[in-house]
């Protein structure tokens, strides 16, 4: 089974949140495939109140996903994603593990 991890990126402004949303992290479309990394899927809240981006991606079976994850921090990959982008607008990142429950379409 895949497993799978919400990201919740932190950002100081809206402005910030557009530009990483719409520019840079579509490009880890194709970098994080490169690494083992599969996006699932990239959200804001509705209301835009909160300069957030929640963003779904998943590892194969028996991938130890924070080491896959920290293979690609480390890559030049992540330094091209980021271009044109200071880093110092994320605030914080929450990363919590989830597992699919029997049954979900998502497995």
């Amino acid at each position: 089974m895949r497993q799978f991890h919400l990201r919740i990126y932190s950002l100081d402004s809206a402005e910030a949140l557009e530009q990483y949303a719409t520019q840079n992290y579509p490009r880890h479309l194709e970098s994080f495939p490169k690494h083992g990394i599969r996006p699932e899927g990239f959200f804001k809240l509705a209301d835009g109140a909160d300069p957030k981006l929640y963003v779904l991606v998943s590892y194969d079976e028996g991938a130890d996903g924070d080491a896959v994850s920290a293979g690609y921090m480390a890559s030049p990959d992540l330094l091209a994603d980021l271009e044109g982008f200071d880093p110092s607008h994320i605030l914080n990142v929450d990363d919590i593990t989830l597992i699919p429950t029997p049954g979900s379409p998502l497995t």
